[in-house]
């Protein structure tokens, strides 16, 4: 018997570089979010930390669909 494929388009973040929201809290309270493309989620965390200094929180997550701004 043959199996059947139903073909599905790929969805339209996946044919461009990912999207991450990078959002650091400081210390002293301040927050930033930031939207950063391409690289990777590491790369941003690393990135974040070093501008924010000891103490900060930072969480990155990617952003599945297209933000308008």
């Amino acid at each position: 018997m043959r199996a059947s494929v139903i073909p599905f388009p790929a969805p339209t973040w996946r044919n461009r570089s990912p999207l991450f929201e990078v959002c650091t809290t400081r210390p002293d309270g301040t927050t930033q979010t930031d939207l950063r493309r391409g690289g990777s989620s590491v790369d941003h965390t690393l990135e974040a930390m070093e501008a924010a200094g000891l103490g900060a929180v930072v969480r990155v997550r990617r952003v599945d669909q297209a933000v308008s701004a």
